[in-house]
């Protein structure tokens, strides 16, 4: 699998096939030297978030060599299998760097977060497949609340850690994502940032506070 590329757009379409000339407009794209660490991915239903998601974790797998953690609920992946990489087939072995952690629900997702500062695996990548999938509920706060726990999380592992391991959060839709972005928690940090949405997927850094 080509792993070339450490921009977080790079690193979430390094598996398609592009086209000559978007290929070329890829690679002008200037090397970030303060890469987002946790990420928003928006885009509407159908426009292959899950499958980005997916090429997001093997890639930083395969190129750091250390696994990636996959969460996802797991009668939604099997009845919507994400599409592997382009030249990358099921014998690949950077499939056994994808760890699955199947979750139930948003307080799986929370308790994951208060605890991830003493998880003893070095992950290359931590990817939630499906944000809105898990939580299953119009609170808000709730989703706001998981997003931040998820967030304050990944900052307690990457400093026990001493790591720049990255978080990627795919919700379903923008307008999941305006919930999101639409109220600070009244606790734990901001858990996202603005991303315009179109007809493709899209990535915003979430910045602390």
């Amino acid at each position: 699998m080509n792993t070339a590329g450490t921009s977080v757009m790079k690193s979430l379409i390094v598996g398609m096939q592009l086209q000559p000339a978007a290929a070329a407009a890829v690679n002008s794209l200037p090397a970030e030297t303060d890469a987002a660490l946790d990420v928003l991915l928006v885009g509407p239903h159908a426009s292959a978030r899950s499958s980005l998601a997916l090429h997001f974790a093997l890639h930083h797998a395969a190129e750091s060599g250390l696994p990636a953690l996959f969460l996802c609920v797991q009668d939604a992946v099997e009845q919507a299998v994400p599409l592997l990489p382009y030249m990358c087939d099921t014998n690949d072995p950077d499939l056994g760097l994808l760890h699955l952690k199947y979750v139930r629900g948003h307080l799986d997702l929370q308790r994951l977060g208060c605890c991830l500062h003493m998880l003893q695996a070095a992950y290359s990548a931590v990817v939630v497949e499906d944000m809105s999938g898990v939580v299953k509920t119009d609170d808000r706060n709730t989703l706001i609340r998981t997003l931040a726990l998820l967030v304050d999380g990944m900052q307690a592992y990457r400093a026990a850690h001493q790591s720049r391991c990255p978080l990627l959060e795919p919700p379903v839709t923008a307008a999941t994502a305006s919930v999101c972005l639409g109220r600070r928690p009244r606790h734990g940090r901001q858990a996202a940032a603005a991303a315009r949405p179109t007809g493709r997927p899209q990535t915003a850094r979430q910045q602390g506070r």
